[in-house]
């Protein structure tokens, strides 16, 4: 049985010639595959938005870096304002002491 079996397995795996113009059948498949996938492909809608989110995301962290240097300039101003009115004060009291000493003389 073995012997059967062996036969049947050779006689399969035997090369064999093809059929006559299965090289030329072989060759329209391919192109009528390659014209397929060429006819889907410029069916196919691209993507036009590709770097959207890359785009959106270099802009939004630029607008957060152009807020966050505003707001600190802001408060920077105001620190400034703060500690002019704060000389202000420390010199005029300097001044009202000065002139209160001249006038008790």
């Amino acid at each position: 049985m073995s012997k059967n079996l062996e036969d049947q397995i050779r006689d399969a795996l035997r090369p064999q010639d093809p059929p006559e113009g299965f090289a030329e059948r072989l060759l329209v498949q391919c192109a009528l595959q390659s014209a397929r996938k060429a006819a889907l492909r410029a069916e196919t809608p691209r993507p036009r938005f590709r770097l959207l989110w890359p785009t959106a995301t270099v802009a939004a962290t630029a607008a957060l870096a152009l807020s966050i240097s505003i707001e600190y300039h802001s408060l920077q101003e105001q620190w400034a304002g703060r500690q002019a009115i704060q000389a202000l004060q420390i010199a005029s009291e300097e001044l009202n002491s000065a002139r209160n000493k001249v006038l008790n003389q």
